[in-house]
């Protein structure tokens, strides 16, 4: 049996938890729990080349005993990548649009950061989502030379590419994101402040194709700082393992930051 972790949002610098401790402390809890692989889902911090240290870090503190792999939310993108530098970070260590086979099992890990398509506010049209998107919501610091949907499009069809190797590989898979791909957890509401936020939380789109998908049966995300239980559709079970923001009550479940990562945090063995 081999175990595998998953952990989202951890958001170091805006908790203020110092990372190489964080890095530190995870390290000793992942090894004495026998996990030889984790994924980190996004939101490490607000600066890419921070988020980076922090993974490389980690990996040194767990050397072989533990592959570390992550993908970016859009706090790690905001302040020091174009859309172009995202798509081809060259590091062993990043697994957007790329996977990760267990060894010793049939099962493969695909990747991928995500994005939103203003699907989870049905109410808002585009025009909207653009003008908050671009206006007023965080990730109008983020370059991007297409629109949301468009970016989503282009999410998608990587997606649906990984998924037609894994499945011609005869593998069976995990898919882990940043953003949200199913509306279990999320308020649908008529106010505008909901209606805008929901518009940047993800796609159903993205649920519908990994549900719709046999081979998936476990499905990782976080940016959505909610504690939910498992959410199963079509057979295929969808975890949120966002840790979330101290500051922001009822989002940490534990008074320090570390109990709260490891409540949140899934090992899964396979």
């Amino acid at each position: 049996m081999v175990k595998v972790g998953f952990s989202s949002d951890n958001h170091l610098d805006l908790n203020k938890v110092d990372w190489r401790w964080a890095a530190r402390e995870q390290a000793n809890y992942l090894l004495r729990a026998g996990v030889e692989a984790y994924f980190i889902l996004g939101d490490v911090s607000n600066h890419y080349e921070r988020t980076y240290q922090y993974v490389t870090y980690l990996q040194e503190q767990l050397a072989a005993q533990v592959q570390v792999r992550f993908i970016l939310g859009n706090h790690d993108m905001s302040s020091d990548l174009t859309y172009d530098q995202i798509e081809s970070i060259e590091s062993p260590f990043y697994l957007h649009n790329h996977y990760l086979d267990i060894v010793g099992t049939s099962w493969r890990v695909i990747g991928h950061n995500g994005w939103y398509d203003y699907g989870f506010s049905p109410m808002m049209d585009e025009a909207s989502g653009q003008r908050f998107h671009y206006g007023f919501y965080y990730d109008r610091i983020i370059q991007q030379s297409m629109s949301d949907r468009e970016r989503t499009d282009i999410a998608l069809n990587q997606l649906q590419a990984q998924l037609t190797r894994a499945g011609q590989a005869q593998k069976q898979v995990i898919v882990v994101t940043h953003f949200v791909p199913i509306k279990d957890d999320i308020k649908v509401s008529s106010q505008r402040p909901y209606m805008q936020l929901n518009a940047v939380l993800g796609s159903p789109r993205l649920g519908k194709l990994l549900a719709g998908t046999p081979q998936v049966h476990h499905v990782f995300f976080g940016h959505h700082h909610v504690s939910s239980p498992v959410r199963q559709h079509q057979g295929t079970a969808f975890y949120n393992v966002s840790v979330g923001l101290k500051k922001r009550t009822g989002e940490w479940l534990a008074a320090d930051f570390l109990t709260s990562w490891q409540k949140k945090l899934v090992i899964l063995p396979l």
